[in-house]
């Protein structure tokens, strides 16, 4: 017999996503939010205003995806199994409209075949997607993945005639090819789902980390685990790696920011920039005057007496004025080295 039960996640306090909901209203009480959830089958978690009352219903878990919004009163419930179908202290997650129990695994350069291996000690499979709806739904849980491809289960190996089946043999007869790529293109052995070509499917053998460059800069990619903002501490690292924050000086850096940052699962990206140093004026760290802004107008920034420059993926990738620590805010940040290695 299913139990489902919501549990208070304290990891988004006075954040919310309105982004993809599968229900939004206002409520009589959080008890009439919780009742909602368990009636809407696609439901996974909740945001729950105990101000205004408000109550949003998602199908994600918001482990691999962070709120996009800030306001206070917002508290953020997930849903549990705890009928023995799903494991909650393993990672696992229950997701009732398709019976799906799943876990989703950090990006690792490792072959298909030590994949399938981490699956099976848990006593799990690679996922297979056999249907429209399954489809749609790894879209949804994987559209702020940092990488560009999820491994799902499908082989060309098996089948003497060379058809695709699941590990088990079962004929495969839901397809997502990219037709525009010519897929399957054969004897390669396995899928993937490419996340930067919308989703569609395209032979693999590994699944792996995005490596990013740019002629005559190298940036290193850090805390893709949603670490709260801290600018000295974002500094020391980019120092201890013989490089320093990164700075957005030209328009073409900008873009090439944004082209990067664009499926990254955080709503900032933390750059090089103050206004303490000279009075009045933006510089980077050794005093530089900068030259080059792209601040959001709408919200008249910058808005001064902060200190540091943060840019809000969610809106356009426009510079805001922030403060140098902020807790319940993650930032990814980009260090950068102008020696070429």
């Amino acid at each position: 017999m299913l139990q489902q039960y919501a549990v208070y996640d304290d990891t988004y306090v006075d954040n919310f996503h309105t982004a993809n909901a599968v229900y939004n209203s206002k409520v009589t009480s959080l008890l009439h939010c919780a009742m909602l959830c368990l009636e809407f089958v696609r439901c996974l978690s909740y945001f729950y205003n105990i101000q205004s009352e408000e109550c949003t219903l998602h199908a994600i878990s918001f482990r691999n995806t962070v709120p996009s919004h800030f306001g206070e009163g917002w508290k953020f419930y997930l849903t549990e199994d705890r009928s023995g179908r799903c494991s909650p202290e393993d990672g696992f997650i229950y997701y009732r409209d398709l019976d799906l129990c799943y876990k989703i695994y950090d990006p690792v350069p490792e072959n298909i075949n030590v994949l399938k291996l981490t699956c099976d000690s848990a006593n799990a499979e690679l996922i297979k997607v056999d249907t429209q709806e399954k489809q749609k739904y790894v879209e949804l849980i994987s559209a702020d993945f940092p990488v560009p491809k999820v491994c799902i289960q499908g082989t060309d190996t098996i089948d003497p005639q060379q058809q695709w089946t699941f590990d088990d043999g079962t004929l495969m007869t839901y397809f997502n090819w990219n037709q525009q790529c010519n897929e399957p293109s054969g004897g390669k052995g396995n899928l993937g789902i490419s996340i930067v070509y919308n989703f569609t499917w395209k032979w693999s053998l590994y699944c792996s980390r995005r490596i990013y460059s740019l002629q005559r800069f190298r940036f290193l990619l850090q805390n893709l685990r949603f670490l709260p903002t801290n600018f000295n501490e974002f500094k020391e690292v980019c120092r201890k790696a013989n490089a320093e924050l990164v700075r957005v000086d030209t328009e073409q850096k900008q873009k090439y920011i944004e082209l990067i940052a664009e499926n990254l699962p955080v709503t900032q990206l933390c750059i090089q920039g103050t206004d303490t140093i000279v009075h009045n004026q933006w510089t980077f760290d050794d005093g530089t005057i900068m030259t080059y802004f792209k601040w959001n107008k709408e919200y008249n920034e910058p808005g001064g007496n902060q200190g540091n420059i943060g840019i809000q993926i969610v809106y356009n990738f426009t510079w805001w004025d922030i403060v140098g620590k902020w807790p319940n805010v993650p930032c990814v940040f980009i260090c950068e080295q102008y020696k070429i290695y």
